[in-house]
């Protein structure tokens, strides 16, 4: 379960690319690349969450659920 909602990294409008004043590092320094960013709840509403963002949520969301239901696979002892 999500604690709290997930948007648009402030930093980098959800691309996860670091800023072109940023000649250290490729990737976004406050999402790590991802795009994403954790906020409060009171942070950001639904209007707030880009569709891009949901979409890229929705997919790691989905790929954890796959490796659950395998890691639920009985291994033979």
């Amino acid at each position: 379960m999500i604690s709290r909602p997930w948007a648009d990294c402030d930093r980098c409008a959800g691309s996860g690319w670091a800023g072109e004043d940023d000649a250290l590092t490729v990737f976004c320094r406050y999402c790590d690349g991802s795009g994403l960013q954790e906020h409060t709840a009171a942070s950001v509403g639904p209007e707030g969450v880009s569709d891009n963002a949901k979409a890229r949520c929705a997919a790691y969301i989905d790929a954890l659920r796959i490796r659950i239901a395998s890691d639920r696979v009985a291994v033979p002892a």
